[in-house]
């Protein structure tokens, strides 16, 4: 029987800003796909410059506006615009809110279980696997863990 459980909405905030996180891939379980809706408050990053080798990944503006950049290539995202990343392709992108009030965005990716998300500028990587992220730098060595879901 499907599953409706009440998100528990995650405030944040660490070097990339302040943030709102709502999973909401985790009701009933499922193995192939995260999601998540993100509020990010004005000046703050959903990430770093990064790229996913197994995981396809899409954003859907649901409001405000937020600043897309890939390959330092800026676009808004606008209130029902969508932008989409296909696994695989090293295309350095991230998003920022660049606007005066907060945005927020829908983010679907892959859960394949076993991914790497390589960082642009610094050759740190994020390890994903089996319900954990570890986090290394460009030598290798693991400079922190943290658990998850798929959903970011």
């Amino acid at each position: 029987m499907p599953r409706a459980d009440v998100v528990q909405v995650e405030d944040g905030e660490d070097d990339l800003g302040r943030g709102q996180t709502e999973p909401l891939g985790d009701t009933g379980g499922p193995t192939q796909s995260g999601a998540f809706i993100e509020t990010l408050r004005p000046g703050a990053a959903a990430s770093k410059k990064h790229w996913y080798r197994h995981e396809d990944d899409m954003m859907h503006g649901l409001e405000g506006g937020v600043a897309r950049v890939e390959e330092g290539v800026v676009t808004v995202l606008n209130t029902g615009q969508t932008a989409c990343f296909k696994a695989g392709t090293p295309v350095w992108r991230h998003l920022e809110n660049c606007a005066g009030s907060p945005a927020r965005h829908l983010a679907v990716r892959t859960r394949s279980g076993d991914d790497v998300a390589t960082r642009a500028d610094t050759d740190d990587t994020v390890s994903i696997l089996n319900g954990g992220k570890a986090y290394r730098d460009g030598g290798g060595d693991v400079t922190g863990r943290k658990s998850y879901h798929g959903v970011g």
